[in-house]
């Protein structure tokens, strides 16, 4: 039985000691925020609106009729702009992901933490947690989809409407809790890829045994992760209504705050984006044979 606490508290440890891990994830947003106004600006120039229109314009219905506008040929090139560019933020997100559970597992064994440890990682495993999210993507989209059949044969039987959104309303719940157990199920897949390298379908299996010999403390970690980010979001939440309420007096006053929270929501995420990696790299370490844990 893995021990969450023990989890925690060295994966803080680990973290305190080497400040790098943060480097991945800082990359990885660097990268998207480029990514991102890459998009943009490709997106503005196809279908030919000023920047300046855009950002001062108050009527969005300028932006809407320039889309309608462009022809079917442009519209395509702004869809594949927009897929092309998600595909790249999910692979930077992926590589990312195997930086840090790479340095993670350097770590716990008790060697020598390094971003280059990072790149390595990457470079070898980027790709198959990659194909890991887009197949646990195309999963979860096929049963939100099996929960409007019921909807469409009863449509065809011509069953009563109150019948019908009823039992559209329970097919949609029990896919729910399918989809948030599959996605628990295989949540420790990524880590598995990583510290073993046993491949997309070899971690789903090892994440799903994990699950099975470790149920409460999955729990408890999911619920240490819910509340915590719970308060987080609330803090947020609450400062994020600041700024309107010295906009009245100073307008700059107002455009500082906005600033500031700005920045500091993004190096909160930056600090708290690889932790909860490292508590779960920690977490199955214990469990992956061939690997030596320092302190197991």
């Amino acid at each position: 039985m893995v021990e969450v606490e023990r989890a925690l508290r060295e994966s803080v440890d680990l973290y305190k000691r080497n400040p790098v891990f943060v480097l991945p994830h800082l990359v990885e947003s660097i990268l998207s925020l480029v990514i991102l106004f890459s998009m943009a600006i490709t997106i503005v120039l196809a279908i030919g609106v000023h920047v300046a229109d855009i950002m001062f314009e108050e009527d969005p219905q300028l932006l809407l009729d320039q889309i309608t506008g462009v022809g079917v040929g442009l519209i395509a090139i702004i869809i594949l702009t927009f897929l092309f560019g998600l595909f790249l933020a999910i692979l930077i997100k992926a590589g990312a992901l195997a930086g840090v559970v790479g340095m993670g597992r350097r770590g716990f064994k008790g060697e020598n933490v390094t971003f280059r440890e990072a790149i390595e990682n990457a470079k070898r495993h980027t790709v198959d947690i990659f194909l890991f999210w887009i197949l646990l993507t195309i999963i979860i989209i096929a049963l939100f989809a099996f929960s409007i059949i019921p909807a469409i044969i009863l449509s065809l039987l011509s069953a009563s409407d109150l019948l019908t959104v009823a039992i559209t309303i329970l097919a949609f719940l029990i896919v729910l809790v399918l989809a948030a157990t599959v996605y628990v199920a295989v949540m420790f897949a990524p880590q598995f890829i990583v510290v073993t390298g046993a491949g997309i379908v070899g971690s789903i299996k090892m994440s799903i045994d994990f699950i099975k010999g470790n149920i409460g403390a999955t729990l408890i970690y999911i619920a240490v992760v819910l509340v915590f980010n719970f308060f987080l979001f609330g803090f947020f939440g609450i400062i994020s209504f600041l700024p309107d309420l010295f906009y009245e007096s100073s307008q700059f006053l107002g455009a500082s705050l906005e600033i500031f929270f700005f920045f500091l929501r993004l190096g909160v995420g930056l600090i708290i984006a690889p932790y909860f990696e490292i508590v779960k790299t920690r977490m199955i370490m214990k469990e992956s044979a061939g690997v030596s844990v320092q302190g197991v």
